[in-house]
């Protein structure tokens, strides 16, 4: 999670894995309940807050909530980390180099910078979501690139 391995990654480094998923296009059935979310937020938003330059606070505020949700979300396996981007602003890395904890779930891996589990484990970690036929790839490719004396799942 350094500037160090930002910059290796953007000076053309070897992708070894890469892949797109869009959960809206794959979830499409949940769009209703965003568009109730936002409806809900807008008029208790509205009620409290009658001037229109008030919404854009609630607008900011779900859409970077949903943003994993709402728009594509990029991965992309190097030899050097992991790396997330998600929109224009929301971009994760983590080095190989700082994963003490690899869990394998049923949508993903999940690469941790804890030992133990933890209720930080949200905030101090990457999840690496598969798409709809890459699980096997992922696994195999984060198995390898994984420091040989950590712990793998």
């Amino acid at each position: 999670m350094t500037k160090d391995l930002v910059e290796e990654s953007n000076a053309g480094e070897e992708v070894i894995l890469a892949w797109r998923i869009h959960r809206l296009r794959e979830e499409p059935q949940k769009i209703g309940l965003v568009a109730l979310g936002y409806g809900i937020a807008f008029a208790f938003w509205r009620l409290a807050f009658p001037y229109p330059l008030g919404l854009f606070l609630p607008i900011v505020a779900l859409t970077g909530a949903m943003a994993e949700y709402l728009f594509p979300v990029d991965y992309k396996l190097t030899k050097t980390g992991a790396f997330y981007s998600c929109g224009l602003a929301i971009k994760l890395e983590m080095a190989w180099s700082d994963v003490r904890r690899a869990t394998v779930g049923k949508d993903g891996v999940y690469l941790s910078t804890l030992k133990i589990p933890s209720r930080l484990d949200s905030f101090r970690g990457i999840r690496l979501r598969f798409s709809a036929d890459n699980e096997q790839s992922v696994r195999a490719t984060v198995k390898a690139l994984l420091p040989q004396d950590e712990v793998k799942a």
